[in-house]
């Protein structure tokens, strides 16, 4: 077993193929001069077992495949010291065949509590079934892949031994559910473990020249927090805003750098830099940002994605409701979704009565453009994210914690720009905290309550560390770009009422349900509801004071027809201009009116009873739907009531 030190540094994607020829070409570094080593691929495959305990103790176990050679490593708990790791590690060949080495890992893992028993048989089952099996017999278990390209060079000084080995690797991380993540690093490993000096200056040197980022974590540690990332559904957000810029690079800064910035929660970063291109659709009009709603086309990582999304009045727990219907072309339900999203854009362009065929990504502008949508706003984000786990702050184990993700966070440079006028382009930044379920996860309610504290921790903390006032609010990036660029004359009623602050939106995925009607056919059934009330109440009076059976036994038959029909024609048209209410009042409401009506039939049908005693009353009972729905929106009722539901 031996030490392995070493010093890594985070590097942004995009720079890579500049820092690879920049130093080609420099051929030093900080007064080192460096050798051209090796370029190779090379896919590590990472394992663990279900606890997770090398992960929790700090070791990591891999399989390194390199254009057919394979190595097994197995590396201990890093010792962090003024930017330096230090880890011991056993590798095959170089302390053994594989077979010894396999015996070595094993010996280690069993005296350190990783393992509790080896197969008698081990060595061959190593010859007879291969190294990824016969791990799986100890209890180990394929976490994820790392496939990555490394270009190395050799740190020596003139007439001395080989100093260190400098790499440039830029890795792809590939999770159980087949969704890669890119990443880019510069290590340097010393080959002269007394040459630590050095290794410092080199550091620095590649710090300040390229930009580089020290991080603690090794590819193992980051690709655990890549897995556990994966699957997690946003259901809740709230966007965070700061008063100057520069109090966002310092917050962004505080949550890598300190590792206590809110006790008892960890932030583990999963996304750096990524680059998010928006396009958002409406009609020439705004009709969709008049309601309250978007059409956004994003492409990222390679993925297009049609998101519609609305934001509406209902509220539960102190949370605003949306929905959002999302096609996504890497999915095979893209015709479904796309079926679903098209009777909500009807509301806003109905141009056509059946969705046209959905093609490619490459043709969504002219099909969008047919049906009455132009582009309206182009958007890019930088992103950078972190996934927030809560972590428990009193415990004495020496594992690592294995936290509740609770919230992903993220921190968004935005630019704005008028579609085909980049000259026209707005800056502006944001804090973006939003809930995250997972199918496996904790109770909804446990979820939500933990993300509603983090979220209040996190708007006070950026008070303190900034010393400024924070606004706590829901918009869409596209609200705001709209009225950053000029592009809407002025805001509507529920952007600017202040409805929108101290709120958090929860997220319904999907929602498939029935669109609300187009405004004129609204406005024809509010009309024949009233019309039909009118009449029931008419119906209902009529008749004698002998009942309905009463009526019929005396063959005044026509006359029972008319005051049944009444009736239900009542029943009918309380049903629609009472429908409307939401909350559980107008539930309890409706219910009463629902019994009560039944009492009222009942006592009108009775032999006994008839239009004086009863008929009357429930004629009176008729109105009631009529008055609250009056109070409840005056006269409007023949408007567009797409307009009413969907407000924030």
């Amino acid at each position: 077993m031996v030490n392995e030190i070493e010093s890594r540094l985070e590097l942004d994607l995009a720079r890579v193929e500049a820092v690879r020829t920049a130093v080609d070409t420099t051929a030093e570094l900080s007064g080192i001069a460096l050798r051209p080593g090796s370029r190779k691929i090379h896919t590590d495959t990472y394992f663990d077992n279900r606890d997770q305990l090398l992960y929790r103790r700090g070791w990591s176990l891999r399989i390194r495949e390199s254009a057919g050679d394979f190595r097994l490593t197995l590396k201990g708990p890093a010792k962090q010291s003024g930017g330096v790791a230090e880890r011991q590690e056993i590798e095959s060949p170089r302390d053994g065949a594989m077979g010894d080495v396999l015996g070595q890992v094993t010996a280690t893992m069993i005296a350190e509590g990783l393992l509790e028993t080896i197969p008698p048989d081990l060595q061959r089952q190593l010859v007879r079934d291969g190294l990824a099996v016969t791990l799986g017999a100890l209890g180990l278990r394929r976490i994820f892949d790392v496939e990555t390209d490394r270009q190395t060079w050799i740190a020596v000084r003139t007439g001395e031994p080989e100093l260190a080995e400098v790499a440039l690797d830029k890795s792809r991380y590939k999770t159980a559910l087949g969704e890669a993540i890119d990443e880019a690093r510069l290590e340097i490993e010393l080959i002269d473990s007394s040459r630590r000096l050095e290794l410092l200056q080199m550091t620095r040197s590649l710090e300040n020249d390229f930009g580089g980022r020290e991080v603690t974590e090794s590819k193992f540690e980051r690709g655990v927090i890549h897995a556990r990332s994966q699957g997690l559904q946003e259901k809740m957000e709230a966007k965070v805003m700061l008063a100057s810029n520069e109090k966002y690079e310092e917050v962004a800064r505080s949550l890598d750098t300190t590792s206590d910035l809110i006790r008892g929660y960890r932030f583990n970063r999963v996304d750096d830099n990524a680059t998010i291109v928006d396009r958002y659709f409406d009609t020439a009009k705004h009709s969709l940002f008049e309601r309250g709603w978007y059409l956004r086309h994003r492409k990222q990582g390679g993925v297009d994605k049609l998101t519609f999304r609305r934001l509406t009045e209902e509220a539960r727990q102190g949370q605003v409701l949306q929905n959002e219907i999302v096609v996504d072309w890497s999915h095979p339900d893209t015709a479904g979704a796309w079926e679903a999203m098209w009777p909500w854009l009807q509301q806003a362009a109905p141009h056509r009565s059946n969705a046209p065929t959905l093609g490619s990504p490459d043709t969504l502008d002219a099909l969008l453009e047919a049906a009455g949508f132009v582009p309206a706003l182009d958007i890019e984000v930088v992103r950078t994210s972190w996934v927030v786990e809560k972590i428990p702050v009193d415990s004495v184990s020496t594992l690592r914690p294995i936290g509740e993700r609770v919230t992903k966070l993220k921190y968004d440079r935005v630019k704005y720009s008028i579609p085909g006028k980049p000259q026209s382009a707005i800056n502006a930044r944001e804090f973006e905290v939003t809930g995250v379920e997972q199918h496996d996860a904790s109770p909804t309610s446990l979820l939500r309550d933990s993300y509603q504290t983090f979220l209040a921790l996190f708007v006070e903390q950026c008070a303190h560390l900034t010393g400024e006032d924070v606004e706590q609010r829901i918009n869409a990036k596209y609200f705001s770009g709209l009225l950053v660029l000029g592009l809407v004359k002025s805001a509507p009623k529920w952007l600017t009422d202040g409805r929108l602050a101290l709120r958090v939106s929860a997220l319904r995925e999907s929602d498939t349900g029935t669109p609300p009607a187009s405004g004129g056919w609204s406005a024809a059934r509010f009309w024949i509801a009233l019309a039909t009330l009118v009449a029931g109440l008419f119906a209902l009076s009529s008749g004698s004071g002998e009942g309905v059976f009463g009526q019929v036994a005396g063959a005044g038959v026509f006359s029972s027809i008319v005051q049944v029909a009444g009736f239900l024609g009542i029943l009918l048209a309380s049903y629609y201009l009472f429908r409307r209410p939401y909350g559980s009042y107008s539930v309890k409401l409706r219910g009463a009116i629902v019994l009560v009506s039944l009492l009222m039939a009942g006592a009108i049908l009775l032999p006994w009873a008839g239009r004086d005693r009863f008929a009357d009353v429930v004629s009176l009972l008729g109105l009631v739907p009529l008055i609250v729905t009056m109070l409840r929106d005056g006269l409007g009722l023949g408007g567009d009531p797409a307009q009413q539901k969907s407000r924030y």
